[in-house]
Parts: C-alpha cells; sequence; structure tokens
C-alpha cells in the first residue's frame, strides 16, 4: 500500500519556503525525496502560524485550533485513501500541532478521523520543543514592538514558553495515547527527534537545546544546522537529508524502493500511467479536489498558502 508523507511547517513557517534551501527553487520534498521514495504521496500543509505580520495582524488560532484544521482538511483529502499509512515530518511548532492533532482524533467525531490515527505509522520531529523553547523570549519581544501597530498572535508564543501548561498537556497526552496503543496491541507510532547542532548567529544560541527536542524511550539524531536550516536541504549529499531520509526509508519498508517491487506496487495500486509521474498539483479547499494543475492565487495574495495543501502523486 502506498505511504503518505506529511510535511507540517512550524512557527513562522510556510508549506513550501520551510523545505526550501537558498538560492534553490524547489523544495526538497520534490526535488529529492520525490526521487528517493518514487511511490510515496508527498505533501506538504500551510497554516498561518505567524507570530506577527508586518502588513497584516497575526492570525490568532490557538495549538488546538490549527490542529483540528488539520484533522478536518486531512479527512478530506483522505476521502478515497482510507487505511493508507502516514508518516508526519513535522519542524518546531508543527510538531505540538501535529500531536495535538492526534489527540483529536483519539476522541473522533467520525469514523474516518479514527482511521488517521491508526493509519499514523511514524512522526519525524525537527527541532520540535517538548519541554518548551527559549525563542520565546525573541519572538516576545518581536511582538512586543510590532504590537503598537500589529496584533501578534500571543497564545502561540505561550505555548513555545518552557513551563506551558498547555504544552504539558499536549506533550503527556500524546505520549500516553503512544504508549497506550502499545499495550493494545495496535499498531505503533513510530518517533523520532532530529535536533539542531548549530546555533542562530543573531541569538547567539540554539532555539530548541536537544534536552527538549529529544522524547525520552526514542531515538534521536543531530542535524549540523540552526534552527531555521535544519529543513532545509540542498543536495542528497548533505548529512541531515541522509538521515531523515534513512528513518523515512526504515519505516516505510525497502520495498518502497526496491525496482521490482515498485513495479508490483503499482501494478496493484490502481494509478493510471499519467498519475504515476510526478503530478504537481495544489489543492485548495474551495476548488474542485484532485484537479491537476497550479491554483490562480498568486503567493502575494496574504491569504494563499495558509490552510491549504501541496502535493506530489495521488
Amino acid at each position: 500500500m502506498l505511504t503518505s508523507i506529511i510535511f507540517l511547517h512550524g512557527l513562522t513557517g510556510h508549506r513550501e519556503r520551510t523545505w526550501t534551501a537558498a538560492g534553490e527553487d524547489k523544495p526538497w520534498p520534490e526535488s529529492l525525496l520525490s526521487s528517493d521514495l518514487p511511490t510515496a504521496r508527498i505533501i506538504t500543509y500551510g497554516y498561518d502560524a505567524d507570530v506577527v505580520h508586518l502588513t497584516r495582524p497575526a492570525g490568532q488560532n490557538t495549538v488546538r485550533e490549527h490542529a483540528t484544521s488539520l484533522i478536518n482538511d486531512l479527512t478530506s483529502l483522505r476521502a478515497d485513501a482510507n487505511g493508507r499509512p502516514i508518516i508526519f515530518v513535522v519542524h518546531s511548532l508543527g510538531g505540538l500541532v501535529c500531536q495535538d492533532a492526534l489527540l483529536v482524533c483519539n476522541n473522533p467525531n467520525e469514523n474516518i478521523q479514527r482511521d488517521i490515527l491508526l493509519s499514523t505509522r511514524g512522526i519525524a520531529f525537527l527541532g520540535t520543543p517538548h519541554a518548551g523553547a527559549d525563542l520565546k523570549r525573541f519572538t516576545t519581544a518581536v511582538a512586543n514592538i510590532v504590537s503598537l501597530v500589529k496584533k501578534p498572535n500571543r497564545s502561540l508564543l505561550q505555548v513555545l514558553n518552557r513551563n506551558s501548561e498547555t504544552l504539558a498537556n499536549i506533550k503527556n497526552g500524546f505520549l500516553t495515547m503512544v504508549n497506550r496503543r502499545l499495550e493494545d496491541g495496535l499498531e505503533p507510532i513510530k518517533l523520532h527527534a532530529f535536533y539542531e547542532e548549530q546555533a542562530v548567529d543573531f541569538l547567539g544560541c540554539r532555539v530548541v537545546e536537544p534536552d527538549s527536542a529529544k522524547i525520552a524511550g526514542h531515538g534521536f539524531d543531530a542535524i549540523p544546522a540552526n534552527h531555521m536550516d535544519m529543513t532545509k536541504f540542498r543536495t542528497v549529499s548533505d548529512i541531515g537529508y541522509k538521515r531523515v531520509l534513512g528513518r523515512l526509508r526504515n519505516w516505510i519498508g525497502d520495498d518502497l524502493y526496491d525496482d521490482s517491487k515498485i513495479v508490483s506496487r503499482i501494478a496493484t495500486s490502481g494509478l493510471s500511467g499519467a498519475t504515476v509521474r510526478i503530478i504537481w498539483y495544489r489543492t485548495f479547499f474551495g476548488l474542485v479536489h484532485g484537479q491537476p494543475g497550479v491554483s490562480s492565487l498568486e503567493t502575494s495574495n496574504p491569504g494563499e498558502a495558509l490552510a491549504s495543501w501541496r502535493t506530489w502523486r495521488r
């Protein structure tokens, strides 16, 4: 069965720019991963995680509201793909949104929400602050300045406070759910943390320290970059890319990139030859789902790419 790999950006991120290295015109899920995992459905999700906007007020959604929107949108996207395995690749705040989204699915309003939880096979966390982050001081200072003219999203800032009750509730509830799945004999959700090795120059420190990024009892790796650049790979030789790819391959299974098995998977998947080719399309809810092509929305449109998907292959 084909696997969906869903990329979720973090604080002030963007569904494409977060994953695009400086000087490159394509995000690495397109330029690198689509070749190394040729039968995976690769998806990037965008939501308004800006702390401040210089030209408009920041969105005021909480982590739970972002999590609920993610699940509602994913439910629509998976209408014809129940049971398809899911792997999440998440950066910073995106990891908290992902965890909380799966907690929503643990008490589902619809069976398809339960299916999302049961289908989740793994989560790769890149710089997710499981125990808070020192970035809070910096972003609060910026927000205070900009709040003179615009309204920042303080609820997202507060979640990143090391002693945040919301953060603790998400972390504890999620890990309890993961452990309970093992006790109940269900398919486990595999977790792996990637932490940043380098400090951000203008902060003089790492945004998320290793002790905050790691998850007790689960594996971890370092990525030789700072918090913002740890999601941006340029070539297949980048050590960070090799480590993330290795983890994804381990979770998905060797047969995904064995040529003889790829042919067999495609033959039994029901996909047409046109669909098997790398098809670029954006799906904006409100448009007809699944239509190939690029949306007419321009990237300069303030609302573009906030609660929307970009996918590679159906």
